[in-house]
């Protein structure tokens, strides 16, 4: 026996392909950029079940890890929800190559030499100067 099912609600506002940089990950849509990204770099990776109240051991772990007004609102918008956080390792990436672009840039325009520029910006960012080149190519 199969059936038809049609969904309860419209979904295609959910799943509608946006441009790269008009994308808001769903933590940053519910809690804002800003509280996103304290949960990514906090407990990115983590498997996360949210509780439905403001005690116990799962909720002052994530107090400890993220104060309580964004524990508040993570009970608040996913209570009782099974949460991936993602590690989001792609936009840091990204924001590190841009830091690089933007060092090595300024180095170079104040009259280092270029060769230095390479190795000192690879020793901060713990690369290899072959990695600075491919970031900067």
């Amino acid at each position: 026996l199969i059936m038809d099912q049609q969904p309860l609600f419209d979904l295609e506002e959910y799943t509608v392909d946006l441009p790269d940089d008009e994308r808001q990950s769903m933590l940053a849509y519910y809690l804002g950029e800003e509280a996103a990204e304290i949960v990514v770099q906090e407990i990115g990776g983590w498997n996360l079940r949210v509780p439905v109240e403001s005690r116990g051991s799962e909720y002052e772990r994530l107090c400890a890890k993220l104060g309580d007004e964004i524990t508040a609102k993570i009970i608040e918008v996913f209570g009782g929800e099974l949460l991936y956080i993602p590690v989001n390792l792609h936009a840091r990436i990204i924001a590190r190559n841009k830091k690089i672009k933007t060092k090595v840039e300024l180095l170079v325009s104040q009259g280092e030499m270029k060769t230095r520029v390479l190795q000192k910006v690879a020793k901060e960012y713990k690369l290899t100067e072959r990695h600075v080149r491919r970031v900067l190519g």
